[in-house]
């Protein structure tokens, strides 16, 4: 029978491959809010609008959220090639961090030209039993 697709105003179906091709944009627009993605009748992910916000799903789950230039990412991260962070600050909030390579480079990624007179070293917060503290290894410069 070959290839053949069939048009109505709410569904198409096809018994090959379908392409959409367009020299423009293409335009999805689902006033349901979700856009579904199946495999043989089968969701493996949507895309979903709340609040204005973008919420991608894995399966049913909520994989990853967009607010504004903000993400959320429900699950964990995995990246298998560098990884290069650019602000001002790095919040980790975790139990046990753990980090192969046995240096870190304080104080920048290349020789500095002047004297900054910025301490270099590592604050760490602990308690004596009655009080807490805050102790310093490091260079004070």
């Amino acid at each position: 029978m070959g290839n053949y697709a069939s048009v109505d105003s709410a569904y198409i179906a096809s018994s090959g491959a379908v392409t959409i091709d367009a020299v423009g944009d293409v335009t999805l627009d689902a006033d349901g809010g979700d856009i579904f993605f199946k495999d043989g009748g089968t969701t493996f992910g949507s895309a979903t609008n709340v609040s204005g916000n973008l919420i991608l799903k894995s399966g049913t789950t909520t994989a990853l959220t967009f607010a504004g230039a903000n993400s959320t990412i429900a699950g964990n991260l995995i990246v298998t090639g560098n990884h290069t962070v650019t602000g001002t600050t790095t919040t980790v909030t975790s139990a046990t961090v753990t980090i192969d390579d046995p240096i870190f480079t304080l104080g920048g990624d290349s020789a500095p030209s002047s004297d900054d007179n910025k301490d270099r070293g590592i604050e760490f917060r602990y308690h004596t039993g009655s009080a807490a503290k805050v102790g310093f290894f490091g260079w004070d410069d």
